[in-house]
């Protein structure tokens, strides 16, 4: 069932979308280009995780709705003390909305957010996992681009990586920012 919204401001019509609200969502990257992240919420370091010594990254799989909302969220691969913080930012994160055919479509986005207690423990966590073929193919490019966003020079870890089969990845969200010189 296709339903229409439409905006009427004093007799003109503005705009009119349809929704594709029973159609199967949509995926990121497969299906259509990953939407542009409009909203961001960066996580914030769990005290207990930092105290602990946890560090890694979290992979969730985001439904952003008809109106870039998101509706729902799948923990993917991550560490429980990290994924409710990660979960809690994501929940309040919004995407340009994706239309097919001049309709609105939901669709399925997979996101990373990495949690490090500084620069050093990052840049090697993502060297290693570029490094390591055995890593999710996912993971491996995220790192890659993690490490290039920094400013990195990790031949190795690039090299590496520049072997391994090409893949449509594309980053959903911005890279996180260089921490100000303290």
């Amino acid at each position: 069932m296709r339903h229409l919204n439409r905006l009427v401001l004093a007799g003109v019509l503005v705009s009119s979308v349809a929704f594709g609200g029973d159609q199967e969502p949509l995926r990121a990257g497969v299906d259509v280009p990953v939407p542009k992240l409009v909203k961001h919420v960066a996580p914030s370091y769990p005290h207990v995780a930092r105290q602990a010594g946890v560090e890694g990254v979290v992979l969730l799989e985001v439904l952003a709705n008809e109106q870039g909302r998101v509706a729902e969220i799948k923990v993917l691969r991550g560490t429980p003390i990290l994924d409710g913080e990660a979960i809690e930012a994501v929940k309040h994160w919004t995407y340009e909305p994706r239309s097919v055919d001049g309709m609105l479509r939901q669709v399925w986005i997979r996101e990373m957010l990495d949690f490090f207690a500084d620069r050093g423990s990052a840049v090697r966590f993502f060297s290693d996992a570029v490094k390591d073929a055995k890593k999710d193919k996912a993971l491996r490019v995220y790192a890659a681009r993690q490490l290039a966003a920094s400013g990195t020079r990790n031949g190795g870890a690039l090299k590496a990586l520049a072997k391994a089969p090409r893949t449509q990845t594309k980053p959903s969200r911005p890279p996180p920012r260089k921490p100000s010189p303290s």
